[in-house]
């Protein structure tokens, strides 16, 4: 079953934060080497922080959008 994981593409001197449907982890990162998966989402982030509809994906999709950007 999937679920929702949080996810950033850390570009030095900031980052790109999304979510990705996924079984595991692992999905994530080997199909996307270059996002991390965040486990606790950052105190700093509120509700109106978290990405939206638009920067949410699924691992098995092919990428679309941003995520196109980043796909090997």
């Amino acid at each position: 079953m999937k679920q929702s994981f949080l996810c950033c593409y850390d570009y030095g001197q900031g980052g790109i934060w999304l979510y990705v449907y996924a079984r595991e982890p692992e999905e994530i990162t080997s199909k996307y080497p270059d996002l991390k998966v965040i486990h606790d989402q950052p105190s700093w982030m509120t509700a109106e922080d978290q990405p939206g509809a638009s920067m949410t994906f699924d691992v098995d999709d092919e990428p679309t959008g941003w995520l196109r950007q980043i796909a090997p």
